[in-house]
């Protein structure tokens, strides 16, 4: 994913462009002397989106309703018969 970076002599030069461009969606990186320093994140801003993106975390699958939803799973053994048995 490509995030804008602006360095700070840039950003005092630039800020009402800067924060035009944020509140339109975008994140930008501010760099001092070509290190990432800070984000610039919307307000309206959804963390879980932003770790998605960056592929710290992975989307899930299903939603918890349609697991929930769905009938619980049938083992052929019950907890009782799996237990070794002593009388034998």
């Amino acid at each position: 994913m490509y995030m804008k970076s602006y360095g700070v002599r840039e950003l005092r030069q630039n800020a009402a462009m800067v924060l035009r461009e944020v509140a339109a969606g975008e994140t930008v990186e501010i760099t001092n002397n070509g290190h990432p320093v800070a984000q610039m994140i919307p307000a309206a801003y959804d963390p879980w989106t932003a770790l998605i993106a960056s592929k710290e975390v992975t989307a899930a699958r299903h939603s918890v309703t349609d697991i929930l939803k769905r009938p619980p799973r049938s083992y052929r053994q019950t907890a009782s018969t799996a237990a070794p048995r002593d009388d034998r």
